[in-house]
């Protein structure tokens, strides 16, 4: 091999000459960004900077705390912090404030099947109430640990919690203030009714299965002179 071929020709390129490393290792690179921010207040000196600016406000259902967050929750937490950080960077006060829904029948539902009972009529109702509690302040603490890993800003520290007594409180106020104004009122409306879980249901939460009816439905046709 002559001499030109084993020339090492790196050395006559011009190349820019950065810091940056060659490999990305975002597993290493994200969590130390994420605490990066956390360390420097990134989120709260932003909400300073813009204190005296129109606050611009995002109104976020809470998930409930009853499992691992999906790529559903991600999806949706991520493009609303895009939203949250674009309103920071366009100078707006956008403070956010990530709430939790930890009531209701899917908490109860995921504590009977971790705790491996088939019959709720099998524990008492105070006993499964407190276990619920325990449930749903541990799926809380993993889903907000979840959430910061996203690199998400929020006010992770003043959290509403809707087991939280100052949570409860308001909506004790809030129905007392209505029934002050007269807007509580007793009336006749059906009520969806969950025959196995024995409780109230939203029509969110119906799940209708398949069924063979006896009714018919007949077409007649309609005469303008029958009108008369």
């Amino acid at each position: 091999m002559s001499d030109a071929r084993k020339r090492d020709y790196r050395t006559t390129l011009n190349l820019p000459t950065t810091s940056f490393p060659m490999q990305a290792e975002l597993a290493k690179r994200e969590p130390a960004r994420v605490a990066w921010w956390r360390e420097r207040r990134t989120f709260e000196r932003c909400l300073e900077r813009n204190a005296s600016a129109l606050p611009w406000i995002l109104h976020d259902g809470p998930p409930y705390a009853n499992g691992e967050l999906h790529m559903g929750h991600f999806l949706n937490m991520v493009l609303k912090d895009a939203f949250v950080k674009i309103a920071l960077l366009n100078g707006k006060w956008a403070q956010f404030v990530p709430g939790w829904d930890m009531h209701g029948l899917p908490i109860e539902l995921e504590t009977l099947k971790h705790l491996g009972i088939a019959d709720f009529h099998a524990v008492d109702p105070l006993e499964l109430r407190a276990r619920c509690k325990e449930r749903a302040i541990y799926w809380f603490e993993r889903q907000r640990d979840v959430r910061m890993r996203m690199g998400t800003f929020a006010a992770y520290d003043r959290a509403y919690r809707t087991i939280d007594p100052s949570y409860e409180a308001v909506i004790v106020e809030t129905l007392a203030d209505l029934a002050e104004r007269g807007q509580i009122y007793k009336g006749l409306r059906a009520t969806l009714w969950c025959w196995h879980d024995e409780t109230a249901l939203a029509e969110a939460e119906i799940e209708y299965e398949n069924t063979t009816s006896p009714s018919i439905f007949v077409r007649f046709p309609f005469d303008e002179r029958q009108r008369r």
